[in-house]
């Protein structure tokens, strides 16, 4: 009976160092997987907040465009700005005609920051020289399609030119044509609401009806001295949406087809003209414009500005015209906007 107590004791001893082993391994496995989560939590806490001060800094750019929009001869005063659970730094150089902007978000504060992010940024307020003096102007590609189509006067393009063999000017790739320029939106529809010439989403679907229509004629009121462009003034038609024509057309003006763009700095809408007839003025979009020319023949006597395509199909005819362009290069005035940016290392 004593050499089965003994085995006993001897038993539940070895079973109590088992029983330590496991619960060492446990807690030793327990801190490791505790030290893990914390480190991933912290890891994904700093990316969090990586990702906020590059928010932040992309805001201040934001910041930045906005105020030299209002004034191209604006500097920043040098203080802090908060914004959201952080603050951003700008610095702004004149570098030509060109602005280069430094932006730097902090989180929480530059004085405690835990995460900081910069950014660099050019900025132009410019319309480009040549821009007037072209049948078709593109900051993408031009595609040409057919041969019933015809361009009288130059072209200018960015990045492609397929079928130029009925262009009768200069084909230019320009590298400087991209981006499109950015106009001062806010003037242009000023200058045609006074005129009655603001284009909405009912407006336009109004004019589809037939129950509205665009102005037929280039001039809102023709050039008081003969020859001289200048003392004319353009109907300016602001379109608030995308500018689709179809059937027979007969319309005049400078079309300018950029949607909500005063809201929404980045909108981009297309113009699409199906049909036969006559545009007697300018198309400026920053979207796509498209000739789907009847049998009838279409033609654009004035020139087109595009910022992603020109596409032509069909019986087309491009004319540039001088004076229009003249006339319009008194009129519209150039807006800041954003050429690049990059992240640098702060």
């Amino acid at each position: 009976m004593k050499k089965d107590i003994h085995f006993s004791k001897e038993r539940g001893g070895l079973t109590l160092v088992f029983v330590y082993s496991i619960s060492v391994a446990l807690l030793v496995l327990f801190i490791a997987l505790s030290s893990k989560i914390f480190v991933n939590k912290s890891f994904s806490s700093r990316n969090i907040e990586r990702m906020q001060a590059l928010h932040i800094a992309e805001s201040g750019l934001d910041y930045a465009l906005s105020n030299l929009r209002d004034n191209y001869s604006w500097a920043p005063s040098g203080n802090l700005i908060p914004f959201e659970n952080g603050e951003f730094l700008i610095s702004v150089t004149t570098v030509g005609s060109k602005k280069l902007v430094e932006s730097t978000g902090f989180i929480p504060d530059q004085a405690n920051y835990r995460e900081k992010k910069m950014l660099e940024a050019w900025m132009k307020e410019d319309i480009p020289s040549n821009f007037y003096d072209n049948a078709i102007y593109s900051s993408g590609e031009v595609d040409l399609n057919g041969t019933a189509y015809t361009i009288n006067g130059d072209v200018v393009y960015y990045s492609e030119l397929d079928n130029p063999s009925n262009i009768t000017g200069t084909v230019t790739q320009d590298d400087t044509a991209n981006p499109l320029a950015m106009l001062d939106f806010e003037d242009l529809y000023n200058k045609s609401a006074i005129q009655g010439n603001v284009y909405d989403v009912q407006r336009l679907k109004d004019v589809k009806d037939g129950t509205d229509s665009f102005p037929s004629s280039f001039w809102n009121t023709p050039p008081v001295i003969p020859g001289d462009p200048t003392t004319g003034d353009p109907n300016f038609v602001y379109i608030e949406g995308d500018l689709v024509l179809n059937g027979n057309i007969d319309i005049g003006g400078f079309f300018i087809v950029v949607g909500d763009v005063l809201n929404n700095p980045s909108a981009v809408y297309d113009a699409t003209i199906n049909g036969v007839g006559e545009i007697d003025g300018c198309v400026y979009t920053r979207g796509e414009f498209r000739i789907n020319g009847g049998g009838g023949g279409l033609n654009i006597d004035g020139g087109v500005w595009s910022g992603t395509k020109t596409r032509i199909n069909g019986n087309a005819t491009v004319n540039y015209n001088a004076d229009y362009m003249v006339a319009l290069s008194a009129s519209i005035q150039a807006d800041a906007q954003l050429i690049s940016w990059r992240e640098i290392n702060p």
